[in-house]
């Protein structure tokens, strides 16, 4: 990694296969956070840890131990001009699994923290279901962007399936996206879709791999969605939250 990253740092947040199996937890805490600390020449303690480059704020979470009081700590000191959340595991659920996403069973902690980056303007970045979404999601302090990529390239020139667009495509239907998944939780994932929708602002969907860049630019920041490994964007998303 450290070969081929050209000085350009390599920041990781952790997920569920990097801590399932015996030692593998120990082994992320002794080998990951060990590398993280030596590149941004600090010591990392945690999978939860924040860095800045010039104006802008990048907060990785452990989605595995949500800290939130180290969180909110964290989203109000210093200000920063945008403030991104990197983490494994959505905030908000968008696909057929519905019932994989942050504090699932916690709904006091889970409002708390929908709260946090209403009011914080947070960008969320996410991972874990292997699809493509880009949403707004509104909450009594404010609004939030979530942004979740497949970077799971398994064909290079890869094409965008099962697209959806729109908030009247955001609701329990999408279980049907994946109808042979867990069927004895299909009336709990509806469930959790059908309550989710009001605060919905906006959605996309779809099925597909690649990667986004982000652009922070002081008047217009976007971020580009690349599919396969195409150097051509597919889609270009303001990130405004104004």
């Amino acid at each position: 990694m450290n070969e081929y990253r050209g000085g350009v740092p390599f920041l990781v947040t952790k997920g569920n296969h990097d801590i399932t199996g015996p030692g593998a937890p120990r082994a992320y805490n002794d080998a990951v956070l060990g590398w993280l600390g030596r590149q941004l020449s600090q010591k990392i303690a945690s999978a939860s840890y924040a860095v800045s480059f010039g104006p802008d704020r990048f907060i990785f979470f452990d989605s595995f131990n949500p800290d939130l009081d180290w969180l909110e700590k964290t989203l109000t000191a210093p200000v920063a001009r945008y403030t991104f959340m990197v983490t494994h595991e959505p905030v908000v659920p968008f696909d057929a699994r519905s019932n994989w996403h942050l504090l699932v069973n916690d709904p006091a902690q889970r409002d708390r923290l929908l709260n946090l980056l209403g009011r914080h303007k947070v960008v969320v970045l996410c991972g874990h279901l292997h699809k493509f979404s880009i949403l707004r999601r509104n909450t009594p302090g404010g609004s939030f962007l979530q942004i979740a990529m497949n970077s799971v390239v398994s064909n290079l020139n890869a094409s965008a399936e099962n697209i959806r667009f729109g908030v009247a495509d955001y609701g329990p239907d999408l279980v049907n996206l994946e109808p042979s998944f867990a069927p004895d939780t299909l009336e709990l994932r509806r469930h959790i879709l059908e309550n989710e929708k009001p605060f919905v602002e906006s959605f996309e969907y779809a099925k597909t791999s690649g990667f986004c860049l982000l652009k922070a630019d002081p008047d217009t920041p976007t971020v580009e969605l690349h599919i396969g490994a195409s150097l051509k964007p597919y889609q270009i998303y303001s990130l405004s939250l104004n």
